[in-house]
């Protein structure tokens, strides 16, 4: 008996809690299925028909541990990704030998498939091997299958050959979803079109007729276009229908050769009434953008956007393609496709066209807005995206924060207020975002009074702030001819609690220009003395004594001291500031 009639009568009977081994074996007899069969069905029932969370089942596994209530908790744990639940009921199994051989093939199957699913496919293998070697179980092919998934997931195509082998020594039945499990395993191997080949033989001498299915999964080996283009015909001979998982499946794996067969294939499915879906659409842009097709791959697209309906294809007149509604994965390509290519403006008058027809756009949308934003150094956009994703109930991460701060001429009190609303909404901010923050607030140094109040905020928030972190400021200011605001800056930095340091006034003075032989000279001293700025007497006296290795530069008295009949000159006041 099949498992969809036990299923009406499993809610018939309202097996929402427990029903005994016994009567359930008996109905099963009955009904003319296998008492193995009709708990299998009774456990699929409990699984999805239940409204319990993953935690339940666990909690109950742990107190009532059995071949149902285990099977249950390590599918639903399994599915949820909740590797440490999983292993603690592993951890539970293994501990009790008696346990253990109490349980049956369908829980031996959800150890593996559980540990499979977290991504741990070695200790899924581990639990297999480990299986097989305890006397007294025995495994069903599903458990076998359920290790060629293993297998296939860590690209394993030996093991999983290696499983497959095994099948007739233990008298176990393989069936289409064993092979499609092999060619999974294949298609992630170096010669994987090779051993698909092989798989498929295999297929053929058992007498197992291949599906759909079981092409498309040899299809994620078709990186050589010839063995694609051979899948193709044999589908065709054997009258299997091509669905949309068989292009999308080309798509992904690269088959067409250019372009124009890409386009060739989207019209194939209008040809053969096949529907694409989102994913389908979503390879197909994917491929369209990579191979540097990036026009027509926004002309699909904006296709795919105006008419969610049926439309005429614009190469075949007599041909009815069905677009599906793009996603927010779709709107992400489309908008890296306009960013990469130079089109940022294009890219963020499509962000203001999604938020204003009412999208629903998730965070990886909003952050391609901000690229685009950073491609054209437009933070003021960049602010307006953060914004919408407030009203859009996304909230925004410190890398969200950090492309506006980080990677844009933001002015200082900008940066200063976005910082400020990070602090209020608990949001840290990185060390390496700190400081490139506070290097891209020095671009002017109109504000530098607004890039010391930016630093004084970033050194309570926790980060790091020292002298060193103004060099360009420094810099920028003494080329700007400004000598007393660098004589300001340096006082404010020092109220700050910022005191600058020898490598502070060796930057000042290096940007001090016109460079003479004065200059050269300043600059020999402050370049051979780097750890004593403030002791310039001591070292003239080493000059003089011929103590020093500059002995080629020229640095006479009067530089160091006021001479008395004219201004000082701009390294001359900084000299006289660093001494003091």
């Amino acid at each position: 008996m099949k498992m969809s009639t036990w299923m009406p009568v499993a809610r018939f009977l309202k097996l929402k809690t427990s029903l005994s081994e016994s009567r359930l074996s008996l109905l099963g007899s009955v009904m003319g299925a296998s008492p193995t069969r009709a708990m299998h069905s009774y456990r699929i029932h409990q699984e999805r028909g239940s409204n319990k969370s993953f935690v339940e089942s666990f909690d109950f596994a742990l107190k009532h541990p059995n071949k149902i209530s285990l099977s249950i908790a390590l599918n639903r744990c399994g599915h949820a990704g909740a590797w440490r639940h999983v292993f603690r009921l592993l951890e539970l199994i293994q501990n009790d030998s008696r346990l253990l051989r109490r349980l049956d093939p369908i829980t031996y199957t959800a150890m593996i498939s559980s540990c499979n699913r977290c991504g741990n496919w070695t200790k899924a293998i581990e639990i297999f091997e480990r299986l097989k070697e305890t006397d007294g179980i025995r495994l069903d092919s599903i458990t076998h299958n359920a290790a060629i998934g293993a297998y296939a997931t860590g690209g394993n195509a030996a093991g999983a050959f290696g499983v497959l082998n095994a099948f007739p020594n233990q008298s176990l039945k393989v069936d289409e979803a064993t092979f499609n499990s092999v060619l999974a395993a294949c298609a992630k191997s170096e010669d994987n079109w090779v051993l698909a080949l092989e798989a498929l033989e295999a297929m053929q001498n058992l007498g197992i007729k291949p599906t759909t299915r079981t092409y498309n999964t040899a299809l994620l080996s078709s990186r050589m276009h010839e063995f694609g283009k051979r899948l193709l015909k044999e589908m065709d001979e054997q009258n299997l229908s091509r669905d949309k998982f068989t292009y999308a499946t080309l798509y992904n794996t690269g088959f067409p050769v250019d372009s124009l067969e890409a386009c060739r294939l989207w019209e194939d499915m209008g040809l053969r009434h096949v529907r694409p879906d989102t994913v389908t659409l979503n390879a197909f842009l994917l491929y369209l953008g990579n191979e540097g097709a990036w026009k027509i791959a926004i002309k699909y697209f904006r296709m795919a956007r105006s008419f969610t309906n049926k439309i005429n294809s614009p190469r075949t007149s007599n041909m009815r393609v069905q677009y599906p509604k793009p996603d927010n994965y779709t709107y992400t390509i489309f908008l890296s496709l306009l960013t990469d290519n130079g089109n940022w403006k294009t890219a963020l008058d499509t962000m203001d066209e999604l938020t204003s027809t009412g999208e629903v756009l998730n965070d990886a949308v909003f952050t391609c807005g901000l690229s685009a934003c950073i491609r054209g150094d437009a933070w003021e956009e960049g602010l307006v995206i953060m914004r919408k994703m407030s009203r859009a109930m996304v909230n925004p991460r410190p890398k969200h924060y950090s492309q506006i701060l980080a990677r844009m001429s933001t002015p200082p009190h900008i940066a200063l207020g976005i910082v400020q609303d990070m602090a209020s909404g608990g949001i840290p901010i990185s060390k390496r975002t700190a400081y490139v923050t506070l290097k891209a607030s020095q671009s002017n140094p109109n504000n530098w009074q607004q890039t010391l109040i930016l630093a004084s905020k970033l050194r309570y928030l926790g980060v790091n702030i020292t002298a060193k972190n103004f060099t360009e400021l420094i810099r920028r200011t003494v080329q700007r001819n400004s000598t007393s605001d660098v004589l300001n800056l340096f006082h404010s930095m020092r109220i700050a609690e910022l005191e600058p340091d020898s490598h502070s006034y060796g930057i000042a003075i290096q940007a001090c220009q016109p460079l003479d032989l004065k200059q050269r000279a300043i600059r020999a001293y402050y370049d051979l003395n780097r750890r004593g700025y403030h002791n310039v007497l001591a070292y003239n006296e080493k000059w003089k004594r011929r103590e020093t290795f500059d002995r080629s530069a020229i640095l006479p008295d009067s530089l160091l001291t006021d001479p008395g009949g004219g201004s000082l000159s701009a390294e001359q006041e900084i000299l006289i500031y660093a001494r003091f």
